[in-house]
């Protein structure tokens, strides 16, 4: 699906599998300003990206809401192999974040600038593969930049950044002096 600017899709009971994109959004590119998805009771299983959000690619002030879902078994081939959020607002609620890779930052969820709200959802065995440099790593979740990420009453277990072992669970980086700092809440 791509959704384009001032489009909203609702998905509900859906499974959405072996999407295949060669930049990003392997099940889902939501693409700009006042565009939204609504996933509920879904599955975003065995997707993959060549580069960005290897199940879904949320760019540019979109809002993804994901509930009561799973997001599974995708892979990207740099950044945020489940989900990349790019300067957008992502809602994960009562949600599966699970078994998906991304090379460089993100194997479950990759945060740039923009919000991350995360309740009730458990984020394991996600993987960070291969790059190795210092603003590398986020096996469950990366973040870069001037995010505000919020996280409550969830899991974060086995993630693995096996490239860069910066942030297994939650990798935090600012980047450079230009590109703010990620604030970071856990609540549990």
């Amino acid at each position: 699906f791509d959704v384009p600017a001032y489009t909203t899709l609702t998905l509900k009971w859906l499974t959405l599998t072996g999407g295949r994109m060669s930049v990003s959004g392997g099940s889902i590119h939501v693409t700009g300003t006042g565009s939204t998805v609504h996933a509920t009771a879904c599955v975003f299983f065995l997707n993959a990206a060549g580069l960005y959000g290897g199940g879904v690619y949320n760019s540019g002030e979109g809002s993804l809401h994901v509930y009561h879902s799973n997001i599974t078994g995708n892979t990207a081939g740099s950044l945020g192999g489940g989900v990349y959020n790019y300067r957008g607002f992502l809602v994960v609620q009562d949600s599966i974040i699970a078994d998906n890779r991304a090379a460089d930052i993100g194997g479950g969820i990759f945060q740039w600038k923009g919000t991350l709200t995360i309740t009730r959802s458990v984020i394991k065995d996600n993987r960070q593969t291969a790059g190795t440099g210092a603003y590398i790593g986020g096996g469950g979740v990366g973040i870069q930049y001037n995010a505000v990420v919020t996280i409550r009453e969830s899991a974060f277990d086995q993630n693995y950044a096996e490239g860069s072992n910066n942030g297994h669970q939650i990798f935090a980086h600012k980047w450079n002096s230009q590109g703010g700092t990620p604030a970071v809440t856990v609540v549990n």
